[in-house]
């Protein structure tokens, strides 16, 4: 462990606390780490660099998993996130405006993680993975499911979402996505996020892929969305593309909400209910 001598790695019994809080750390792994219980978050990451989080169980917090604010090439790694209060996994800039300005990249990583039976607290806006304030950030391989409402949230800029596997979402309120970004301030900033190869079914209220008011320029690629309620949605926004989806078994293919104020680049055929359409 590389602890500088402003850094800090400290564990609390109190349950407003989160377990575990590092600071300033460098080249350091947390592995096969067992945090239960308490009304804070389970472990906190500020400001480091190259720390794993990896093979851990993280269960019964009221707050977030795992939040990682600042710093760069920090991995949450093949971990059980359960049973938590608000969100499994959250990403953040430190100075978001200036890092989305720059396009100054984190390089944090979320990767073959079981994220489920979260926001149990907080219902709302409560996602496995939250990078709606992030830069650079790569989420794949990941296994979500059992959420009352949205499934992933992502936003900020140049973020890749790929080979997830979403399902059991948007169970109590609706109007959401599994996948949802919506323009924080409506300044259409965020954008160059990829969402390739990922794999949305069994959530019969949920939007498949929901890019929000303003959302744009985004790409979403080689994704199946089966058995839900609508496989894309979008409103207004600039530049958004979609290719070669596998739509199945859903109510609506693909809504263009009429607020939308360009017309988009699709590689797109509508389907039928009930019917497979390669595109």
């Amino acid at each position: 462990m590389w602890l500088p001598a402003t850094g800090t790695v400290t564990s609390s019994g109190n349950s407003k606390s989160p377990a575990i809080s590092v600071t300033n750390c460098n080249n350091t792994q947390f592995i096969n780490i067992d945090v239960r219980g308490g009304s804070g978050n389970g472990i906190e990451l500020h400001d480091c660099h190259n720390v794993q989080i990896d093979a851990s169980h993280i269960s019964l917090c009221s707050g977030n998993g795992v939040t990682i604010t600042g710093g760069t090439y920090c991995t949450v790694q093949s971990c059980d996130i359960d049973s938590v209060g608000a969100g499994g996994v959250i990403v953040k800039s430190d100075n978001f405006t200036t890092d989305q300005f720059n396009v100054t990249r984190s390089y944090h990583k979320v990767i073959n993680n079981q994220i489920y039976s979260y926001a149990r607290e907080a219902l709302l806006y409560s996602a496995a993975v939250n990078t709606q304030e992030a830069v650079g950030v790569y989420v794949a391989f990941n296994r979500v499911h059992d959420s009352p409402q949205v499934g992933i949230l992502y936003g900020g800029n140049s973020n890749t979402f790929e080979y997830n596997d979403v399902f059991d979402v948007v169970k109590v309120y609706s109007d959401m996505g599994a996948f949802y970004k919506v323009e924080i301030g409506e300044l259409w900033l965020s954008r160059g996020n990829k969402l390739n190869h990922n794999y949305v079914h069994d959530a019969l209220a949920a939007n498949g892929f929901y890019n929000d008011n303003f959302s744009s320029g985004d790409s979403t690629i080689y994704c199946i969305t089966e058995r839900v309620a609508e496989g894309f949605l979008q409103p207004p926004g600039l530049f958004p593309g979609l290719c070669q989806q596998h739509l199945r078994q859903h109510t609506v293919s693909r809504d263009d909400d009429d607020r939308r104020h360009v017309q988009p680049d699709l590689c797109h055929a509508l389907q039928q209910p009930e019917e497979d359409v390669d595109q």
